[in-house]
Order: C-alpha cells, then structure tokens, then sequence
C-alpha cells in the first residue's frame, strides 16, 4: 500500500508534464479530440443534427485557424530578421571587431554610411517578409475565389468533377454551393503544404513538391468522398457500384489537378518555404483519421 508522501510525490510528478504543455500542444490535443469525438457519435448515432449543423463551420474554423497559425509564423520571422539584420560593429585599430552592446564611443566611431547601411538591411529584411505576408494571404483568397468558382461550374455543368450536387447540410450557400467549400479547399492544401514540409522535407524541385502536395489532397479525397455521401454533404449523380470509391475517376483526376496548380503557384510565388505550425500538420492526420473512423464503421 502506497504511503502518503509516495502518493503525493506521483501526483507532484504529474503537474510538470501538463505545465510544461504549450499553447499549441493544447490546441492540438483539442482539435483531435473534438475530431474524435464526431467521429463517435457519427458512428453511435449521436447527436447527428448538431453535428450536421456544426460541420460547416468546423470545416471553415480550421482553414482560418491554419491560416492564422502561419500568419504568426511569418510575422515572427519578420520581427526575428528585423532584429538579426546585420550592423556595423566598430573596430579596434588592428581591424578587431567589439561584440556585444556598443559603448558611447563606438558608436561615435561608426560612421553614418555604415549606419544608413545597417538601417538599409535592415528595412530590405523587413519588406522582404512583409511581402511574403503579403502573397500569403493573396494566395488564400486565389484559392477560395477559384475553387468556389470551380465547384460552382462543376455542380452546374458536370463538365469538371463529375455530376454532383450538394444538400443542405453546409450553409450558407449560393446557388447549391456552399461558401464552406472554398475552405475545405484551403485548409487542406495549407495542411498538405505541412505533410510535405515534414515527410518530405529534401523535396526541392517546385514541379515534385506540387506533386506531392496533389497526392495528398487526392489520398485525403479518396477517404473523404465516401463518408461525405454517408453525412450527406453531397451525393453523386453516377453511381460507380464502388463503396469506397463512390466518386468518378474524373473527379479524382480534377482534385490532383487543381491541386497540383494551385500548390505549384504557392511554390513559385515562394510561398511555404519556412515551416508551418505544427497544428497544420496534425490538421491533415485529424481529418483523415476522422473520416477514417467514420468509413471503416460505415
């Protein structure tokens, strides 16, 4: 039997291990848990009109958070370069440099070339990242106004993934198309950016990466069409005898390829280059698990 102080130096132990968890450790573990909590009650049968209800903005809440994760990122790194520009250090007579924090003497010793210089570097830092914001965000909006656009011409003409249409499940929506759409979109290109980053990270070439970011969008599709049916988001007009494979060969080859061009844009417009936030990463395995879990009880 376990004494007092024994019981005590556990429970000690424990408190640690839980304050040493960051903000973002929190938020990961929320997000599988509220993903694996659906995906229960879609199995159970519980609670099947809230989760209806909620599927669309849980569908947008992600996107943003993603995005929103990584504007801080670049942000940080902006503020980060801005601080590590490089200054002009003053000099011994024998050209040797003095580090740390310069006396009043020093600084009269610097010239005001080399201080415009410094302060030159310094700002090119500064809009060089500001830029990159900049495009990022660009970017986002391209994907949501394209991809809005793209499922609107397919549902209305068949012409491009097949013959679909949506319920009502998602809302709001314009003309049968629901502006949620644009954001499963963007969320999961941003989360398969992160798959690439990580798994793949000596991919260098932009045609291999774009690649590589189009086969995961085009895995993820294969597991989320059929539980899609099953939730009724949508349903396709075409029945393919296929319990799996619900969705036409034509809507897989027009996911890969409107993710390979909007994944190859992001990469010549330099884009994703430093690494995103570990949630976008986990946003990619949550997601797949949770229709995972979904299809296989199915």
């Amino acid at each position: 039997m376990n004494s007092p102080k024994t019981t005590s130096q556990t429970s000690n132990a424990r408190i640690p291990v839980l304050t040493s968890l960051r903000a973002e450790d929190w938020e990961i573990i929320g997000l599988y848990f509220f993903l694996m909590a659906g995906s229960l009650w879609h199995v159970l049968g519980v609670l099947q009109s809230a989760m209806s209800v909620l599927s669309g903005p849980v569908v947008v809440m992600i996107a943003l958070w993603i995005a929103y994760r990584y504007d801080q990122v670049l942000r940080r790194e902006r503020s980060d370069s801005a601080h590590r520009a490089p200054l002009a250090m003053p000099q011994d007579h024998d050209g040797t440099q003095h580090n740390g924090h310069l006396t009043a003497a020093a600084r009269l010793e610097t010239s005001p070339t080399q201080a415009r210089s410094g302060q030159a570097l310094s700002g090119i830092a500064r809009l060089h990242q500001s830029s990159i914001t900049v495009r990022f965000h660009s970017w986002n909006l391209a994907v949501g106004v394209l991809c809005f656009a793209l499922e609107y011409v397919g549902v209305k003409t068949g012409m491009i993934f097949g013959k679909y249409q949506y319920m009502d499940v998602w809302v709001p929506a314009l003309n049968g198309v629901p502006l949620a759409i644009s954001f499963a979109w963007l969320g999961m290109l941003l989360s398969s950016f992160a798959v690439v980053q990580r798994a793949l990270a000596s991919v260098q070439s932009p045609w291999l990466r774009a690649f590589c970011v189009a086969l995961c969008m085009t895995v993820f599709d294969m597991f989320m069409e059929p539980v899609s049916v099953k939730l009724h988001y949508w349903h396709w007009l075409e029945a393919t005898g296929n319990s799996f494979i619900v969705a036409p060969l034509q809507n897989y080859l027009a996911w890969f390829g409107n993710s390979f061009l909007l994944a190859y844009c992001a990469v010549r417009l330099g884009l994703f280059q430093t690494q995103m936030p570990r949630v976008a990463w986990h946003g990619y395995w949550a997601q797949l698990l949770y229709f995972s879990i979904i299809a296989l009880a199915a």
